[in-house]
């Protein structure tokens, strides 16, 4: 799986996102988890110009990459993928009742 994976950035042609200008969205979206499928879904939802906070209830992204994964494999990649986006990222927060969230 690791291979695969140092193949894949090695050998791409482009691995720098593409930066589009859009209207910032007033709608605030959460999203709970920042592991992989919490920061697609934030990534997509960012680059659409909504405004984004994630919370995430251990002190790191990525959650179960970090069993399958060397961190420097993985962490690069997804800071590369947020370059041109800003997004707000509460670690160490745990995420028991949704109306206080808001």
């Amino acid at each position: 799986m690791q291979l695969l994976e140092k193949a894949a950035m090695a050998y791409a042609r482009n691995i720098n996102p593409e930066q589009y200008n859009m209207p910032p969205k007033e709608q605030q979206i959460i999203v709970i988890g920042a592991g992989i499928s919490g920061l697609a879904c934030a990534l997509r939802l960012v680059t659409r110009k909504y405004p984004v906070t994630i919370y995430e209830q251990s002190p790191a992204i990525g959650g179960h990459l970090h069993q399958l994964l060397s961190p420097e494999i993985f962490l690069q990649d997804i800071e590369r993928q947020f370059m041109h986006e800003s997004y707000d990222l509460q670690l160490n927060t745990t995420v028991r009742n949704l109306n206080d969230l808001h």
